[in-house]
């Protein structure tokens, strides 16, 4: 729990990847980052709510290299590109 409170602000500002799980819930959305120079990665589930304006976290929790590499192969994860 500490590694993933430590950290979750960072992973929201600066995501590495970003993702839906296969939901009707398009509100619904994964971003990914790695945390520290071990690659340790954390993943967040964010809930946005446009009515109102703001993001919800739903969870957050390490995550592992191979489920990282599964979800960027069926096309539920993505590299996050950022402008030069």
């Amino acid at each position: 729990a500490a590694f993933c409170l430590a950290n979750l602000a960072y992973v929201l500002h600066t995501p590495s990847r970003v993702g839906r799980r296969s939901s009707d819930d398009v509100s619904r959305n994964e971003l990914a980052g790695s945390i520290g120079g071990r690659g340790r990665l954390l993943l967040v589930g964010v809930k946005f709510l446009d009515d109102l304006e703001e993001a919800w976290v739903c969870t957050a929790y390490p995550w592992n290299a191979v489920v990282l590499t599964r979800r960027l192969r069926n096309g539920t994860m993505q590299e996050v590109r950022r402008g030069s």
